[in-house]
């Protein structure tokens, strides 16, 4: 998977490097919006009484590197960005052992909460199309590495997103609203049999 991701980090800078008309500048975005798409195991599922998996928050900061084409109004965006999803889990499981003075009924619960950040590299590359006026819209892919899955800690740190935006040109900078939607199982734990992420997020991205 890592040689995946940097087959496509080199060829994107191929791309640009033979690109003389290319627009570049930093990116920013972040939002609350999302969730978390989980599934647990026919045996995990018996032994929980209850679970809550909550999505909390995302950000991001990149580098874009915007190329043009030459005959239609359209162009090629590839973001080189590092960011952060944030979510938190709670779980409550059928005691396995009476504790003294229990009665006969002891599945009794107890609780495990983790607050988990998981921090990852991605290249995002999309296909935009000038609608009208300042708007474009595009679709892509941002194949995604998590180098560090803090809290309920994730034996899959991989995926491959797809991407769909929509932003609107100011002259100085550049907004965007973007949803990625997860692929590939790319949340593994120890409570959680396969899972990964939805994102909408917000974004501002300033050209030099």
């Amino acid at each position: 998977m890592k040689k995946l991701l940097i087959t496509i980090i080199t060829c994107c800078l191929i791309a640009i490097s033979v690109s003389a008309q290319t627009k570049s500048g930093i990116l920013l975005g972040g939002g609350i919006w999302g969730g978390v798409n989980t599934k647990f195991s026919s045996v995990m599922q018996a032994e929980l009484t209850r679970y809550d998996i909550t999505y909390k928050s995302n950000m991001m900061l990149g580098y874009r590197f915007r190329i043009p084409h030459y005959d239609i109004p359209a162009f090629m965006d590839i973001d080189a960005m590092i960011g952060l999803n944030n979510w938190n889990s709670e779980y409550k499981e059928k005691s396995k052992t009476p504790e003294p003075g229990d009665t006969p009924q002891y599945d009794l619960p107890y609780n495990y909460s983790a607050q988990n950040n998981y921090f990852y590299g991605a290249v995002a590359v999309t296909a935009n199309y000038t609608l009208f006026n300042n708007f474009n819209a595009g679709l892509g892919i941002a194949p995604t590495y998590w180098f560090n899955t803090a809290g309920e800690e994730s034996s899959n740190k991989f995926d491959i997103p797809l991407v769909a935006k929509i932003c609107y040109n100011l002259k100085y900078f550049e907004l965007g609203l973007t949803y990625k939607h997860g692929l590939m199982n790319s949340i593994k734990t120890d409570y959680i049999q396969s899972g990964n992420f939805r994102d909408v997020q917000v974004s501002i991205w300033i050209p030099f």
